[in-house]
């Protein structure tokens, strides 16, 4: 491979390690080193390969004290952006601290697991967190 023709991005991400979500506890973990407001709720999705690396993730949505408007169709217009996109993971975390889902939450997994399927890209899981925990959709709805 010629890289004196490649960008300094795209050497950049030669080098760059990708990281592999291994479960629940990997994804929260890397959820824990992003830099977000937990006054206010925060929605972020994750791009994966076919191997659950990660490779784009993004704050989509930023909302209130206790609500934040989600468009599925801006989510899944962000994921078929990426390159070799295969699965996706989203989180949001609970400034109230508690991490048990809203009925609006539910009907939110539901949609975007419903969406995935149509569009052949797996909804890895749905995490909600706060500062010092996380609950985990696909260890308590999938």
């Amino acid at each position: 491979m010629d890289y004196s023709k490649l960008s300094k991005k795209e050497l950049i991400d030669l080098v760059k390690e990708k990281v592999q979500i291994t479960g629940p506890a990997s994804a929260y973990d890397y959820l824990k080193e992003m830099k977000i407001d937990y006054s206010q709720e925060n929605f972020i999705i994750f791009a994966l390969n076919g191997i659950n690396e990660i490779l784009a993730h993004k704050v989509l949505f930023k909302g209130g004290v206790d609500y934040c408007q989600v468009d599925a169709k801006i989510i899944f217009k962000y994921l078929l952006s990426q390159k070799n996109v295969s699965g996706f993971i989203t989180a949001h975390n609970h400034p109230s601290g508690k991490c048990t889902p809203s009925p609006e939450d539910l009907k939110i997994f539901k949609k975007l697991k419903s969406g995935g399927d149509i569009l052949s890209l797996q909804l890895i899981d749905n995490l909600i967190f706060t500062e010092i925990k996380f609950y985990s959709a696909q260890e308590h709805i999938f």
